[in-house]
């Protein structure tokens, strides 16, 4: 053998050593990056499954609504709390996954005193779904949890949830007329009939009402009137207004002279010995739970009084409703008691129990397919839900007394509920795996197929 030939012996042998180490490493090397590779793609793949928004249309089974302010009163009064009721059928066609939420509009003709959260449960204590209400936007949006998804793949999920609600003042509801109380899923309408408004009732002496802010969930205004109708003459009087605890007053305290517009709730203001107002050096606040008011003599009996202050909740909401006290002296003698409850919205409901009776609404036109039965109303507690709260500023000085629904408003829209066409034919997770495993293999043996080429494809 010659120099020459020795020396290209020996680097075709330095080479071939060289490739011989590297395959291993150029091998591994494909391994790591196309595994890291596919891993990602899975990661991605799975990212893409995102939540979806249940449509109400199809999930949906009834609706109801009832008087919790007159249980079992057919009529409504135009101030009456109403128990709103929504029972739920959720097919398992619907893969319901956690995170997938369902909304519900409320009717605009109802409005929720405040906004809440709170929890569907199983009967076992199994969150099924999260719930949250939007006073503002007026929907109420569950939010499924694995619970549910889990029970979805085995069976139709049903439940009910409920809602404590007033009647919206925003001209949707006519007194003395048969209202529809419009859901907003499937052309669903319940006719109701709200009783003439009422005013005043006869003989009555003091009364109170209440009403929660329109932009603050803890702030309540309240107000007293005193002979509104009753045509008394007062004589060294006084009024005394008692806050009870987990609310305190917050704001200064009015007492104006007004005469009321005979049969109705509304007053014009007026003036009593050359006053609009009585002096805030008669008003006196013993603490941030109750004050009096000096209101001496007054000889017109048509010259009524009302007071106006605000209280502020400070127990975090934690009671169902606040409470408030109004009284009156004249001439020494001890009148009567006016109550006023300031309920807040509180609401409830049961999941993946039977339900019973379940109530839909009247048919629409034209027609659902299938039609939805008519049946009784009613606020009982068929699916695990949890009887109503009390009445939005209800007095008792009378039986027909009823407080002012105030400034409980609601902007009434509806949300728009689509199906994420999407998320209902999402990839299998075995299906996805499987399909990056096959791109996993053939990058792998692409990879060694060049790295066999690039090692024994040149000539020595």
């Amino acid at each position: 053998m010659t120099v020459n030939n020795q020396a290209q012996y020996k680097n075709d042998m330095k080479g071939t050593l060289i490739k011989f180490f590297a395959l291993p490493i150029v091998v591994l090397f494909a391994l790591f990056s196309m595994t890291a590779m596919g891993m990602k793609g899975v990661s991605n793949a799975d990212s893409m499954v995102s939540a979806k928004a249940l449509d109400p249309n199809n999930c949906v089974s009834g609706t109801s609504i009832s008087s919790l302010s007159h249980p079992g009163n057919s009529n409504y009064s135009y101030y009456d709390t109403v128990q709103a009721k929504w029972t739920f059928s959720i097919p398992t066609s619907e893969d319901i996954q956690a995170g997938d939420t369902l909304t519900l509009p409320i009717p605009p003709e109802l409005t929720a005193l405040t906004n809440d959260t709170f929890d569907i449960k199983s009967p076992s204590g199994a969150v099924f779904a999260h719930v949250v209400l939007n006073k503002d936007t007026g929907t109420v949006t569950m939010t499924f949890e694995q619970p549910a998804a889990t029970a979805d793949q085995n069976h139709t999920i049903t439940g009910d949830l409920e809602l404590p609600l007033t009647f919206n003042n925003n001209g949707s509801i006519q007194p003395g007329k048969t209202n529809n109380i419009h859901w907003g899923i499937n052309g669903w309408t319940t006719p109701i009939y709200v009783d003439p408004q009422e005013a005043p009732a006869t003989g009555e002496k003091i009364f109170k009402w209440s009403s929660f802010d329109k932009n603050d969930e803890n702030l309540i205004h309240w107000g007293v009137r005193y002979n509104a109708v009753a045509g008394m003459t007062t004589k060294n009087g006084v009024i005394k207004d008692t806050v009870l605890p987990g609310h305190a007053i917050c704001s200064s305290i009015k007492a104006i002279y007004v005469r009321y517009i005979p049969g109705t709730l509304d007053y014009n203001p007026t003036t009593y010995n050359g006053q609009s107002e009585i002096p805030q050096s008669q008003i006196h606040q013993t603490s941030s739970q109750g004050f009096t008011v000096d209101i001496g003599d007054i000889t017109d009996p048509d010259v009524a009084i009302v007071l106006l202050y605000d209280t502020r909740i400070t127990d975090g909401r934690s009671s169902i409703s606040y409470l408030n006290l109004a009284t009156y002296t004249n001439d020494g003698v001890q009148g009567d008691t006016a109550q006023a409850y300031q309920a807040i919205t509180r609401g409830s409901g049961g999941a993946d129990n039977t339900p019973v009776n379940p109530v839909n609404p009247v048919n629409p036109t034209p027609n659902p397919t299938p039609a939805p039965t008519p049946n009784k109303g009613g606020g009982d507690n068929d699916n695990g839900g949890n009887g109503g709260n009390g009445g939005n500023g209800g007095g008792y000085v009378t039986p027909k007394g009823n407080g002012g629904n105030g400034d409980n408003s609601n902007s009434g829209s509806n949300a728009s509920n689509t199906t994420n066409g999407q998320g209902h034919f999402t990839l299998p997770a075995t299906g996805k795996q499987a399909d990056q495993a096959g791109v996993i293999v053939t990058a792998i043996a692409t990879a060694v197929t060049a790295a066999f080429t690039w090692l024994f494809g040149r000539k020595h």
